[in-house]
């Protein structure tokens, strides 16, 4: 799997990222237009961006390359994606989430391991 980071804070993305992901992953630091782009030709399975907002400059380039049904906004200032938010956010078929930058400590991780580990076969039980 390659994810791709943009915007504020990428080392910290970086790192966490990098710490969760199985081996074999890719990740790399890239703009966000370019992240944009890499989704669009299927070069990247998956992009993170962070910004104050969690929206705009987190999402708007890739909104607008991308369509709005790519894209997720994961938390605002105000409020923290849970757990569960965010595992439903990967699994809907999204390839670019969006952070606000004060929840990436508690966001990634649970976003990485949902986006990088298999869906249990429907009518399976765990």
């Amino acid at each position: 799997m390659r994810i791709v980071i943009y915007g504020m804070g990428r080392e910290q993305v970086l790192e966490l990222v990098r710490s969760v992901a199985p081996a074999g992953s890719t990740v790399d630091s890239l703009s966000d237009y370019q992240a944009a782009n890499e989704i669009r030709t299927g070069q990247a399975d998956a992009a993170i961006g962070v910004c104050q907002s969690g929206a705009g400059g987190a999402l708007a380039i890739p909104m607008a390359l991308l369509g709005s049904a790519s894209c997720a906004q994961l938390s605002t200032p105000s409020r923290q994606p849970t757990d569960d938010e965010i595992v439903a956010a990967a699994g809907s078929g999204k390839k670019v989430f969006g952070l606000a930058l004060g929840h990436v400590d508690a966001a990634v991780p649970t976003l990485v391991r949902a986006l990088t580990t298999p869906a249990a076969p429907a009518g399976s039980s765990a």
